[in-house]
């Protein structure tokens, strides 16, 4: 059985990072531990003052003690890092297990926005741990704070950005959230080569939390279990699209998350189809 680490924060209310990944990587019969950065009373998407405890300094007592343990990993996983101390220990991690392959999800904001909670350098810092990665999964907002560009949403720049940002990183990249004509939304699959290959899908109007979380681990599920970067980003894209569709069709509170439990059925089912 593959196992992979998860280096993400716990967000106690609101569907989000760990609470997102862990269901959809079991799914995808992939065993899981959590490389924990912080401790959230909800997460920081409009749902009042949050409680937080940063956990930057037990990420280092937990290294300390795998190193002890006697195991193997196939892959590290990170997502949303909220300093710079935490960024410290998730280098230490891919140091620490130096043959996994490395999914970095620079989650720093979206809507040509960057998260108010972050600090002015991280971005210089995020594109650091890329630079460590086998594959990145930004969105559009997040590939433009990565290269120290000022956003735009001009689609003829898109494919010069996903380049710069390949040369930048010389990581595999899946950048997301790229608006489309005809009210579609795409993400784009470029690994060094000529060739960027676009996935688009339906636009919905609703903003559910949690759905570029749910994106990246459904992809990292489908890759490890397929090898076909190219099938699991479709695949990854069509659960999330399903998700969003039976997330709108119910009315819920965007902020809560998205209602992605229903659909972990079908993703399994997209997993081994033949």
């Amino acid at each position: 059985m593959k196992h992979v680490i998860v280096a993400q924060d716990l967000s106690c209310f609101g569907k989000c990072s760990l609470t997102i990944a862990l269901p959809v990587l079991s799914t995808a019969q992939i065993a899981t531990s959590v490389f924990p950065s912080a401790l959230l009373s909800s997460h920081t998407g409009g749902l009042g003052k949050v409680h937080i405890k940063d956990l930057h300094e037990d990420m280092q007592a937990i290294l300390r003690h795998w190193q002890s343990i006697p195991f193997s990993i196939d892959a590290l996983y990170s997502g949303y890092v909220a300093n710079i101390e935490q960024m410290e220990q998730i280098h230490a991690l891919f140091s620490q297990y130096p043959h996994a392959f490395k999914l970095v999800d620079p989650v720093m904001g979206d809507h040509g926005k960057l998260y108010a909670s972050l600090c002015r350098d991280l971005p210089s810092h995020m594109r650091i741990l890329c630079e460590e990665a086998d594959l990145i999964t930004p969105n559009l907002t997040e590939a433009y704070a990565l290269l120290g560009k000022p956003y735009t949403e001009n689609q003829e720049e898109v494919e010069e950005i996903i380049k710069q940002l390949y040369t930048c990183t010389h990581a595999q990249i899946v950048l997301t959230g790229i608006p489309l004509e005809n009210d579609q939304i795409g993400c784009a699959l470029y690994c060094g080569d000529d060739t960027i290959i676009w996935h688009s899908q339906t636009r919905i109007p609703q903003d559910f939390h949690g759905s570029g979380d749910l994106f990246a681990a459904a992809l990292l599920g489908a890759y490890l279990q397929s090898g076909d970067l190219h099938r699991a980003v479709d695949i990854a894209q069509t659960f999330v699209a399903a998700s969003l569709q039976y997330s709108a069709h119910q009315a819920c509170d965007e902020r809560f998350g998205i209602l992605f439990e229903p659909l972990l059925h079908a993703y399994h089912e997209m997993l081994w189809k033949k």
